[in-house]
């Protein structure tokens, strides 16, 4: 699993932020700021901001493979031996990127300048190195594209990344210094055989499914215009339809599976086992919880209800897991998208009103009813959420995305970026220790989305990874204590989708 450091989670290694073509130097500058420290080696690594304000009213930067980047010393001269890494990314209307620069041992003191040029734009910028390369590992690049720095005795002495050191691409196991070597290439995962893995299908030949949850034993989806509710062993084999009715948001407790129909207006439940099933002819036949919703979609159960969003009739609802009246818990919202439950209280999001995306909210309300409290306001399109004992987690749907989080309590304390960059993030979840997270993607010229990824990134921000890339219009995820799930709708023809799946990709 290759990881990154959170800060630089969005970046590609290797890759140059630089000005957008037209943009003189004069008019896009390079604006000097300190990086923070990376095992107090901050002298060494510099950061840089590209901004884009005086560019003439022209596009912001963009991140170009074809540009060059090197170092001059004090003496006006390239630094030879010098180790340069760049990583770049975006956010808002800046574009910034990260150089950890290792001068040579004998390097001097003074004033570097860092050169950057891409077709025919260029920058250049001076930052000052202070006192002597000692030979310690590079800076937040380096570990970023390599994932663990190590400069224990047993790891050979060298300096940068135990990858460098003993771990081949094919192998994701203990690189000596007590932590995974960090190996695998983005889109794959270490397996519990220490072999990097890339993600399997678990279901396959599916028409538009949508959502998945899992249980100890199987894992459950939804088809949205397929039409049909399923569970299958983990390994795909011995597939049970549950339901033969559209599905988007799916959950389970100890003895029943829960769906929204959106397409429908209702929600559903039906037994684990199967056994729901019409006397005589054998087939399914779940219970009718509630009809007449305008467009459920988010999905949340406690010991005794099922809560839902309603983006239609922007409201937020709950029903026993029995059935009965509905109670709405929040009225009068603004997109209202998916939906956890956690202590006493229940989570969403709003993901804005009309085209105005800058007014979503994280909210929150007691599971019985009661004040709403917003968490967080004036949010970019919110989407995902996931809450746990400390943090309520969501994401930003939109071209350059956001995870974010806060206390789950609220208060005066701003929301926390998490990561950034992400092209259209949508679902959110969580275990113990990480988080876990999908972007869409861009929309092509044909109206598609094919370049879906899911990530991880563990919960105190040290190290992430790139779980799959490429997927197809994907979905909702789940997750089980070895294995994140998640639906990809797969190709869409006309107005039906093809060759759907159900995949996995092992954890961290």
């Amino acid at each position: 699993m290759r990881r990154s450091s959170h800060a630089l989670f969005a970046g590609l290694a290797g890759m140059v932020v630089i000005a957008a073509p037209g943009c003189a130097e004069t008019n896009c500058k390079l604006a000097l700021s300190p990086l923070d420290q990376v095992n107090g080696q901050a002298p060494f690594g510099v950061q840089f901001d590209f901004s884009a304000v005086d560019c003439n009213g022209q596009s912001p930067p963009t991140i170009a493979t074809d540009g060059t980047f090197w170092v001059n010393g004090p003496d006006g001269l390239p630094v030879d031996g010098a180790q340069v890494d760049v990583n770049a990314y975006s956010f808002d209307a800046t574009h910034h990127f990260s150089m950890g620069f290792c001068p040579p041992a004998d390097a001097p003191e003074g004033v570097y300048t860092l050169n950057v040029v891409s077709g025919n734009s260029s920058g250049s910028v001076a930052f000052n190195v202070a006192g002597k390369y000692d030979g310690s590992p590079c800076f937040a690049t380096r570990v970023a594209e390599c994932g663990v720095q190590c400069d224990k005795p047993d790891c050979g002495g060298t300096a940068g990344c135990c990858e460098r050191v003993g771990c081949a691409g094919a192998s994701c196991g203990d690189d000596g210094c007590g932590e995974p070597c960090g190996a695998c290439d983005d889109g794959k995962s270490c397996g519990p055989n220490g072999k990097c893995s890339a993600p399997w299908t678990v279901a396959g030949g599916e028409q538009d499914p949508r959502g998945v949850t899992t249980d100890a034993y199987f894992v459950y989806w939804t088809l949205d215009s397929g039409g049909a509710v399923k569970r299958a062993n983990k390994d795909g084999s011995e597939p049970v339809l549950l339901g033969a009715m559209p599905g988007w948001s799916i959950r389970v407790d100890s003895r029943d599976v829960f769906w929204t129909a959106h397409t429908e207006g209702k929600l559903y439940r039906a037994a684990k086992d199967g056994t729901d099933v019409h006397p005589e002819t054998g087939d399914p036949l779940p219970v009718e919880l509630v009809a007449g919703q305008q467009d459920p979609r988010g999905l949340a159960l406690d010991d005794d209800h099922v809560y839902w969003t309603d983006v239609g009739d922007d409201a937020v609802r709950r029903v026993s897991k029995e059935g009965g009246a509905v109670q709405d818990l929040a009225t009068k919202q603004q997109g209202p998208r998916n939906v956890f439950v956690q202590g006493d209280h229940v989570y969403w999001t709003n993901s804005a009103s009309g085209t105005v995306l800058e007014d979503g909210t994280v909210n929150r309300v007691l599971r019985e009813g009661g004040a709403l409290q917003i968490l967080a306001a004036d949010q970019v399109a919110p989407w995902g959420v996931y809450v746990d004992d400390e943090h309520v987690y969501w994401t930003s749907y939109v071209d350059n995305g956001q995870v974010l989080r806060m206390p789950k309590d609220g208060g005066t304390i701003k929301p926390e970026l998490v990561a950034h960059g992400f092209v259209n993030p949508r679902d959110i979840t969580g275990d113990v220790t990480s988080i876990y997270w999908n972007a869409v993607g861009p929309q092509n010229s044909n109206g598609e989305f094919n370049a879906g990824s899911v990530f991880q990134l563990r919960k105190d921000l040290s190290l992430g990874q790139v779980l799959a890339q490429d997927q197809k219009w994907i979905g909702l995820m789940g997750l089980d204590s070895s294995t994140v799930y998640w639906a990809a709708s797969g190709t869409l023809d006309k107005i039906f989708f093809l060759d759907g799946r159900v995949l996995g990709a092992w954890k961290e």
